[in-house]
């Protein structure tokens, strides 16, 4: 009876040690502050005849932005609330595929890929690419980019530009380094798009 009264009493105490570590890395509490978030709403972008891609980079954060970019369901742990914070970002590209002198490409059909790379935080992929998450909305909702990059169907000189949608993420980081490494630091995304027969 003695050693399984001592057997409890170390399981309850190993319970309550796991408890109270368990809790120890929610860092968004709300007495800190957070990344930043970019204001840019849309970015417009004309994919050339030759093939190759078209590269821009994004970027999501700016310490000095007055919107902050916190993870997914911590604006109400965050200072400020929803007034100084958003748990996405949602960006707008709209492409237009144009032929150029020396051939005509009109009217011909394609498939635009967009795929987004170059994930980094202060400059660190290593931490971008664990924390941060870019979606696409494939026309019902956002999901992930395929890794062969998302799809869509062009039109060679089409007055209609191709709309893509993206959305960016901060997922919380998971221990203490990090955290420190990411809070009030610039992220950015490299969004690259291209033109190939379907």
């Amino acid at each position: 009876m003695k050693k399984t009264r001592k057997l409890l009493l170390v399981a309850l105490l190993m319970f309550v040690f796991a408890a109270a570590t368990g809790g120890a890395y929610a860092y968004w509490a709300g007495t800190v502050n957070y990344p930043a978030s970019a204001t840019d709403k849309s970015i417009s972008i004309t994919v050339g005849e030759a093939t190759g891609s078209v590269s821009t980079q994004l970027v999501v954060s700016d310490p000095t932005s007055a919107l902050k970019l916190v993870p997914t369901g911590q604006v109400g742990n965050s200072v400020g609330g929803d007034t100084d914070n958003v748990d996405k970002k949602d960006y707008d590209y709209d492409v237009n595929w144009e032929t150029v002198s020396g051939g005509s490409a009109e009217g011909a059909a394609a498939k635009l890929t967009m795929t987004a790379t170059d994930f980094k935080i202060n400059d660190n992929t290593t931490l971008g690419t664990a924390y941060v998450k870019v979606q696409y909305h494939d026309g019902t909702g956002y999901v992930d980019i395929p890794s062969g990059g998302a799809k869509f169907d062009i039109t060679a000189d089409n007055t209609t530009a191709v709309n893509v949608q993206i959305r960016v993420t901060l997922i919380e980081p998971a221990n203490a380094t990090d955290y420190a490494a990411v809070i009030n630091k610039s992220i950015s995304i490299k969004v690259s798009f291209s033109v190939a027969a379907s």
